[in-house]
């Protein structure tokens, strides 16, 4: 709810900071001239498309027609968040009267539209605080932690973030005066019951008005940061004391720098998400600081290109989507992107083309541009990249002045540029564009003004791969550009030696891959999560499959289909169940080989990983992470008749952590929080169960960015072989071992690189407990493949990052080669690429043939022969183009086989996922 603020708490230090800062301001895109194409990087962070929302303030009090009309308003013009209230005081008006029907329609509304909700939580009812106003906290904390139960248990996995109250920093919104010690109090109640009812929502601290700077500090000093996921701020430019109703750029680039470096590590050492849940313009006649339709759309504009340019910002909501009354005086409506007869304002359709042209788009670290203007130091202007591999240039003045821009695009590689209409979102030929003596697009005596000018450029050949090599060739060294890990060569494993009678050779996680039943624990079809089933049939004759997913409430029925020989069939999970929780089931009437793989925000990360043929009561996860961001979660599937009970128990560097207990129905799926339990960098995992249950584990980087996977195993080796692994060119490869035993294990490492083997680490691992080994301390190659050998049973994964973790995935090693093996997951259209890793372990030379299976059928692919002890890499884009391909690898003796897949390259960073293979 927006409330006319007319002053801030801003602390002294950063008011003297900021007011210095007006004085030097500079231009936010300056770049050297240089005329070698431009390597220009994203920064880190989702796509402006996935930051940008709307306030829809009082959505649920509305009549049907106006929710589905004001839905409709967002959906058109691609907005992908809307921020109202869940108000307790309409859904509880007298203790114990339930009423949420004014809120059903409008969360399955924007279901329906894909629009993600953030739900205020707050309004207190007189019943719970004493008989006062909506605006007083509850006394009966009991009744408190009912209501925030029952909110978010209705609508979870609808709901993606919750904020806890609204502008608790001033009186308008907690009476009888602002105290941070018993909001954080209320957050810490709140922030328990939505951990438990839903742990996979954001949990956001209430925004506060303008910067409330000194009420963050008193907030953050009585320990908020341990129950949220984000701070949120109110930054309307009347509240930041500057006397001016502009956007002030700069200041708010300094304001959120402040946050970021200053105020927030003096108090946790969490990676917090900053929110912006309100910023906007009203247009009153009679309330300062109204501003003209024409400047609210140019500054909510100007506002949201700076915001989505920070690295530190992670979501911003404009306010308001609608005006809630149609008087042009009234100071507290007339925000609205449209009027109150839903006639859309300018700054709507502002909006509806910034989303149109930039939805997909990420800012870079280094400008594509040189600028230049007759008054540069009022310039601002804002470079991004485009998922298509086209860039764009935002500019605009701050001083409001008319000005003449110069620019020069410094790649060579672009063909043509187009002016982006803003009201219509239709382009136009750039000005006066022109080639400069060394092939650059350049143009001068542009107009530019107050209002945005947004150019976007073309390449010649967007996303063109170079042409494929004859014959596939034995990757030596790194490809040109260094860091992309496609092309690893690592130096190939040494076969099972010194076995022990007791614990024979078997792959973990699929010890049976010739197999009709195959299950995945894992999955999400909710909160722009995408789940596929990817099912291959490798036989001679046709197959039919029959999918069945789990989720937290129950079973629900899958697709059917009939595969046809030497096929692959791939199966969206979206498209018959929408649940965070979401595991598997896959029944066929012959053998068959499955995997699963997963993506998110806008297959901006993914994970993938081969299914379990067989449910069990112990699996064992080496490897988790709960500290500096990272997150874990423990996927716990019963895909039996009966109810189960499951323990986990985590181990880490320091011993074991109990973990939590739960009963599973029949045929469910739970997921677990492995940082509700333990914080640590090191953290393995031991789930045993009443009965046969399947697990996996999936862990987060930072901010989700991206992520990996990989199932359990059931039997603990004592020799583990991990093929893939990179520690040059900015890779790390992360060897993690989990001693599950009662007994302490000795662990010897062993690294083979291109230039031969390099003696690793040993160490002693504590009963119960952890260890992570980062392989690059010991050896500094492209190829580094490594061997593990322990003198008890141990699990054992490896996790591998890039560019700056910006990229990462993992998977458990193999422990006996095969003369078959199985790959279901494999797409070589729409960007990706897949890779298929072949290792001869043996002294004899073996000869291989690939063989791919897409959905039309069988496709011939390479043959090779693998000298002793050697790897092969072989592109399977360069056989086939599908979004269906599945490989079959036959040897004449015992090989290795890994696939690996990639995508995203050139635009917002390379992505990628990895899996063991599926032996005969």
């Amino acid at each position: 709810m927006r409330l006319r603020v007319t002053h801030s708490t801003m602390s002294l230090i950063l008011a003297v900071v900021l007011a210095a800062s007006l004085a030097g301001a500079v231009p936010a895109a300056v770049a050297v001239m240089r005329c070698d194409p431009v390597q220009a990087s994203p920064l880190p962070g989702k796509p402006c498309g996935e930051r940008f929302g709307v306030n829809a303030a009082h959505l649920k009090i509305k009549d049907s027609d106006l929710v589905d009309r004001e839905l409709e308003a967002m959906h058109e013009a691609g907005i992908g968040w809307v921020r109202f209230d869940f108000d307790w005081i309409y859904v509880e008006p007298s203790q114990g009267n339930w009423d949420f029907s004014m809120y059903d329609h409008a969360v399955e509304e924007a279901r329906s539209y894909g629009i993600r909700i953030l739900g205020i939580i707050g309004s207190c009812p007189p019943w719970a605080n004493g008989g006062q106003d909506w605006n007083y906290p509850p006394v009966d904390m009991a009744a408190w932690r009912d209501y925030v139960q029952r909110v978010v248990s209705r609508y979870q996995g609808t709901v993606a973030a919750w904020e806890v109250w609204n502008e608790e920093n001033i009186h308008a919104f907690w009476q009888p005066a602002p105290d941070a010690a018993a909001y954080v109090e209320l957050l810490r109640n709140a922030s328990q019951v939505i951990r438990g009812a839903d742990p996979a929502a954001k949990i956001v601290m209430g925004g506060v008005a303008g910067l409330g700077s000194d009420y963050l500090d008193a907030s953050l000093r009585a320990g908020a940061a341990e129950y949220i996921d984000a701070i949120a701020i109110h930054p309307y430019p009347e509240t930041l004391y500057f006397g001016n109703y502009s956007p002030q750029e700069a200041n708010c680039r300094y304001i959120v720098n402040w946050l970021r470096t200053w105020l927030l590590p003096q108090y946790t050492t969490k990676q917090l998400e900053l929110w912006i849940t309100e910023v906007g313009w009203t247009t009153s006649t009679l309330s300062p600081p109204g501003v003209s339709e024409e400047n609210q759309a140019d500054y909510m504009l100007r506002t949201l290109i700076n915001y989505a340019s920070m690295d530190g910002v992670d979501k911003i909501f404009y306010y308001d989507m609608w005006d809630e009354s149609g008087w042009a005086w009234d100071p507290m409506s007339n925000y609205g992107l449209l009027h109150y007869d839903f006639s859309p304002r300018l700054s709507y359709r502002f909006y509806r083309t910034l989303e149109a042209v930039l939805g997909e788009a990420v800012p870079t670290v280094d400008d594509f541009f040189t600028t230049s203007c007759g008054r540069p130091g009022s310039l601002e202007a804002h470079s991004f990249l485009l998922t298509d591999g086209r860039i764009a240039l935002a500019v605009w003045k701050t001083d409001a002045e008319a000005d003449s821009l110069s620019f020069t695009l410094l790649d060579t590689g672009f063909d043509n540029g187009a002016a982006i209409d803003l009201s219509t979102g239709e382009p136009s030929p750039v000005p006066g564009l022109a080639r400069d003596g060394e092939g650059r697009l350049t143009a001068s005596g542009l107009a530019v003004g107050k209002t945005p000018v947004i150019l976007v450029f073309t390449p010649d050949t967007p996303n063109e791969e170079p042409p494929p090599p004859e014959e596939p060739p034995v990757v030596e060294e790194p490809p040109p550009g260094g860091e992309n890990p496609v092309d690893e060569e690592p130096a190939p494993p040494q076969p099972p030696s010194g076995q022990e009678p007791d614990d024979p050779p078997q792959p973990p996680a699929a010890q049976d891959p010739a197999c009709t039943e195959w299950y995945f624990a894992e999955g999400c079809t909710a909160g722009g999560f995408e789940t596929w089933i990817l099912v291959q049939n490798p036989g001679d004759e046709a197959v039919d499959a029959t999918l069945t997913f789990m989720t937290g409430s129950g079973e629900v029925a899958g697709p059917a289909a009939t595969l046809p020989p030497r096929s692959r069939c791939t199966y969206n999970a979206g498209e018959y169940v929408r649940d965070y929780d979401v595991s598997t089931r896959v029944d066929a009437t012959g053998s068959v080989v499955c995997e699963r793989a997963m993506y998110w925000e806008k297959r901006k990360g993914g994970h993938d990983s081969l299914g379990a043929t067989s449910p069990s009561t112990t699996w064992y996860l080496a490897e988790g992470c709960t500290a500096g961001g990272f997150e874990t979660w423990i996927l716990v599937q019963n895909p039996g008749d009966e109810a189960v009970d499951a323990t986990l128990t985590f181990m880490t560097g320091s011993g074991e952590v109990a973990g939590p207990a739960a009963t599973l129905p029949p045929r469910s799926r739970r997921t677990f929080n492995a940082g509700e339990y333990v914080t640590g960098y090191d953290v393995s995992t031991r789930i045993t169960a009443t009965g046969d249950v399947v697990c996996e584990r999936s862990m987060y980087a930072p901010g989700r960015r991206e992520g990996s996977n990989s199932p359990g195993i059931t039997c603990p080796s004592r020799n583990w072989y991990l093929a893939e692994g990179c520690t040059a060119g900015g890779f790390e490869t992360w060897i993690l071992i989990q001693n599950p035993g009662d007994e302490a294990v000795d662990v010897t490492l062993t690294f083979m690189a291109g230039s031969g083997e390099v003696a690793g680490p040993s160490a002693t691992l504590p009963a119960h407990s952890r260890h992570s080994f980062n392989a690059g301390e010991y050896v500094y190659e492209y190829d580094v493949s490594t061997r593990v050998e322990a003198t008890g049973n141990v699990a054992c994964e490896r996790s591998m990052y890039w560019d700056n973790r910006a990229g990462m995935h993992g998977s458990v090693g193999v422990s006996s080669p095969s003369t078959t093996w199985y790959l279901a997951e494999g797409c070589t259209a729409g960007g990706f690429e897949t890779w298929i890793m072949v290792q001869n372990p043996g002294d004899e030379a073996v000869d291989v043939t690939l063989n791919f299976m897409t959905g039309s059928g069988e496709v011939a692919g390479p043959a090779a022969t693998l000298p002793p002890r050697s790897r092969r890499t072989f592109n399977a884009g360069e056989y086939v183009a599908d979004y269906e391909v599945s490989t079959r690898v036959s040897a004449s003796g015992g090989v290795v086989c890994e696939r690996s897949m990639y995508w995203g390259r050139g635009s917002i960073g390379t992505a990628g996922h990895n899996s063991i293979g599926s032996p005969y």
